[in-house]
């Protein structure tokens, strides 16, 4: 308050000026950041989630985190750090899945910064591809009813795109020919 032209009761000029103390003002909602280490996650790997927030925040919990179940499993939280910004979590894709589109969520709702803030809306980390069916054949004939000097065709039909096929892989302990 600039106290030049101000008068008391009795006609006495203020001089100088006087201000409050120093105080901040936060009115910003917790905002995240999730993201995934491994965005191709096939049979036996895992991959590390971590959740960073813009300021400490408190009521996180696995409760905040949305993803599809039937997909993956998602680990205990862990705080990194003691200033709770940032948390991680291990996720495991369950067997047998193949799955181009996966994310992981936040529901802020529940989460709070340090000045009582509490966040809206949700988050969500990049899409990650979990593969963990493993590749399936199937063995065909040509002819299964093989004469002296005839020969046949034999067709391995896999489930999917494989690498590492040879004619080594093949058992041919009951076949009676070559």
């Amino acid at each position: 308050v600039n106290l030049a032209g101000v008068l008391d009761a009795q006609g006495n000029a203020g001089t100088g000026s006087v201000s409050s103390g120093n105080f901040s003002i936060d009115t910003k909602r917790p905002e995240v950041t999730v993201t995934i280490s491994d965005e191709r996650l096939s049979a036996g790997e895992t991959a590390t989630v971590t959740f960073t927030f813009r300021e400490s925040v408190t009521g996180f919990g696995t409760e905040d985190i949305q993803y599809d179940t039937s997909k993956g499993t998602l680990g205990a939280l862990t705080a990194v750090g003691t200033d709770g910004k940032v948390w991680t979590a291990t996720y495991t894709p369950r067997p047998d899945i193949e799955s181009a589109d996966n994310t992981i969520r936040v529901n802020l709702a529940g989460v709070q910064d340090a000045q009582g803030n509490a966040g809206t809306g949700s988050a969500s980390s990049g899409n990650f591809s979990i593969d963990t069916k493993r590749p399936e054949v199937t063995v065909t004939i040509s002819d299964n009813r093989l004469t002296a000097g005839e020969t046949a065709t034999v067709t391995f039909t896999f489930s999917k795109s494989v690498t590492g096929f040879t004619k080594d892989d093949i058992d041919l302990t009951l076949a009676n020919g070559t």
